[in-house]
């Protein structure tokens, strides 16, 4: 799975899987509907912590139980879900890393390094063995009338867009809803929502495969569209409509409009 050299949604940064020198790596997702918390070192996964919460609500806490005995001072390297996502889940994560690397400071500590992924890409990542040769495209609901989309084309490229509903269906290859706490619009027909284990990527994938990219502040996604900055990013909670109603499952088809 390699970055695409088109235009993409986010501004470019190298991209590489994590490395033995990364150290004591705490990973934290809070722009997700389900917080998820990773703590890894040299290749294996310590520990992972999930809850169905909310980032304000548990965030912090879910971090506190899964570095178990470890303190986030000896955290080397902070890795964290950049987005797309609930800017205020975003926004969170990114306050307590760098508060945890502003206390390291007062202890005379080298602050822990940053790392960002997006969980998008791990999905894909998970998917592409299941879809060798071919493409397809996950997306997210940006704001009303248009969608955040990965597209992933037959070599594996990945590209970052910002698309319409009708730009998102004429899109070759299948098409996937990411897991999420709201929809602002009917999801277009023909696309599988994503769900369960098929939204939740194995974090072992993080050193198989180029998902990481580095950051001088724990910031979420930096975007090359300014109209993103004036989209209220509290429209996140509730079910994702299908057609104008509720919808859970996995991996079925939509039945709303496209």
């Amino acid at each position: 799975m390699t970055a695409g050299t088109e235009e993409s949604y986010f501004i470019a940064s190298d991209r590489r899987p994590l490395e033995g020198s990364d150290g004591l790596t705490l990973l934290l997702d809070g722009g997700n509907p389900g917080l998820r918390v990773g703590l890894m070192r040299e290749g294996q996964v310590l520990a992972v912590a999930e809850e169905e919460a909310s980032a304000e609500e548990g965030l912090a806490s879910l971090a506190t139980t899964c570095l178990g005995e470890f303190s986030p001072v000896e955290v080397e390297t902070f890795l964290y879900q950049a987005g797309p996502g609930s800017l205020l889940g975003l926004r969170i994560a990114a306050m307590l890393i760098e508060s945890w690397r502003a206390l390291q400071r007062l202890e005379g500590r080298k602050p822990a390094k940053l790392r960002f992924y997006h969980h998008a890409e791990g999905v894909a990542a998970a998917l592409r063995p299941s879809l060798p040769g071919e493409a397809f495209s996950l997306g997210s609901d940006a704001r009303r009338k248009s969608w955040n989309v990965l597209e992933v084309n037959p070599a594996g490229e990945c590209f970052w867009k910002l698309l319409s509903p009708e730009e998102w269906v004429a899109l070759p290859g299948r098409r996937y809803l990411l897991p999420q706490g709201f929809c602002s619009q009917p999801i277009p027909r023909g696309t599988e929502i994503l769900e369960g284990l098929l939204g939740r990527w194995d974090l072992g994938l993080l050193w198989q495969n180029p998902l990481t990219g580095t950051r001088e502040n724990a910031e979420p996604a930096l975007l090359r569209f300014s109209e993103f900055a004036r989209w209220s990013g509290q429209i996140h909670r509730g079910r994702p409509r299908v057609g104008g109603q509720g919808s859970g499952g996995s991996g079925r088809e939509s039945e709303g409009q496209g």
